[in-house]
């Protein structure tokens, strides 16, 4: 959304790197503060809001969650055109015509984004299961292969390759998309991302399915 004649910072890629692995810890801190701070106010023209509740209310899943018919629709172009995606959790391979569910890797209640890169297809009983959980941290690292092969399939459908390096850019600006590599290294930036999303919110882990 910026214009030409827009003013802009420049931020050096080190500085940007160590705000990007510190943003999970900062936001934590600050919902924690304002909720503190919140408690801390004069409130006696009115009922008393607790802290606990200011910190539900910053973290609440959202019921404005946007709708995902358009990648389903090119996800199911893929299917049809005898792709086939391996569910990242299960392992079980999805073929044109088997259920499936589109599953936010880092859970929509715990960090609502519809990023292209957090959206793959999986089992539904697998992805059931998880929930609103992050794997534990050798879960993960046996979905990598998977989630390569994912990556790898969404390039083949000229609507989904442009969103998919866009958005891998924006969340993770280390990355070389015109690198060979890019697949394998955009799955171990996620599981990393995943890995630091669990341990800053001290989310619940799953351990298998």
């Amino acid at each position: 959304g910026m214009q030409a004649d827009d003013r802009c910072i420049v931020v050096p890629i080190a500085i940007w790197e160590a705000f990007q692995q510190l943003s999970l810890w900062v936001e934590a801190l600050c919902i924690q503060e304002w909720s503190l701070f919140v408690q801390s106010l004069n409130q006696r023209d009115r009922e008393p809001v607790g802290g606990g509740e200011v910190f539900e209310l910053l973290t609440q899943r959202p019921d404005n969650r946007v709708p995902l018919t358009w990648e389903r629709n090119r996800i199911l172009i893929l299917l049809e055109e005898g792709f086939t995606f391996t569910c990242a959790w299960s392992q079980r391979t999805i073929r044109h015509g088997d259920a499936y569910d589109l599953d936010h890797l880092v859970p929509v209640s715990v960090y609502p984004m519809n990023e292209l890169w957090n959206l793959v297809p999986t089992h539904p009983a697998a992805n059931n299961y998880k929930r609103d959980r992050i794997p534990t941290q050798s879960f993960l690292e046996k979905a990598v292969i998977p989630l390569m092969q994912t990556y790898e399939i969404y390039q083949q459908h000229h609507d989904l390759k442009p969103v998919l390096l866009e958005d891998s850019q924006m969340r993770f600006s280390v990355l070389d998309t015109s690198s060979g590599q890019f697949n394998e290294s955009l799955a171990l930036h996620v599981v990393t991302f995943m890995n630091q999303v669990a341990e800053a919110r001290s989310l619940a882990r799953v351990e298998g399915f």
